[in-house]
């Protein structure tokens, strides 16, 4: 049986590694919220240039052409920003990992402790089992041996 302490170390490694995995699922989340997000604007871009080439054949208003300019503008400046937010989360993602890593890393090597313990354990205990065994074995046959003495000093007729 694992002592309490070891026990308690194990569950508490467990909870680490189980918690970070949790935040990195969250992250991950969040990273499939933003890549949607990116790729909604980058078709909300890949639209606004249909549009222009398409009002290439027909003349557009100062006022128009402005407002279209405007609108790229301002998509291309949110396009980039929400790039950047996606490599911030890739990055986040990535820390997460290498938490989950050093976590499970720290368990395994609690683990092993544990088996390594118990292992040794056994075999001690394996081992007070043969010497307990080999004594009694040992007392069985110095009775015997005193039991086939008395049986020949109690008898001193020859055999047939």
């Amino acid at each position: 049986m694992t002592p309490q302490p070891l026990r308690l170390v194990i569950e508490h490694y467990r909870r680490l590694r189980d918690d970070a995995v949790a935040a990195q699922a969250r992250v991950q989340q969040e990273l499939n919220a933003a890549q949607l997000t990116l790729s909604t604007l980058a078709g909300y871009r890949e639209e606004q240039l249909q549009r222009a080439r398409e009002s290439q054949r027909n003349p557009l208003s100062n006022v128009h052409l402005l407002l279209q300019t405007r609108f790229s503008g301002k998509l291309e400046e949110a396009i980039a920003l929400q790039t950047q937010r996606v490599d911030d989360i890739r990055q986040r993602i990535e820390a997460c990992r290498v938490h989950v890593l050093h976590h499970q890393q720290r368990l395994k090597a609690i683990e092993f402790i544990d088996t390594r313990r118990l292992s040794r354990a056994r075999t001690k205990a394996a081992r007070a089992e043969q010497f307990a065994s080999d004594e009694r074995a040992a007392d069985t046959h110095a009775q015997d041996a005193r039991h086939i003495g008395d049986i020949s000093v109690a008898d001193p007729s020859p055999l047939p």
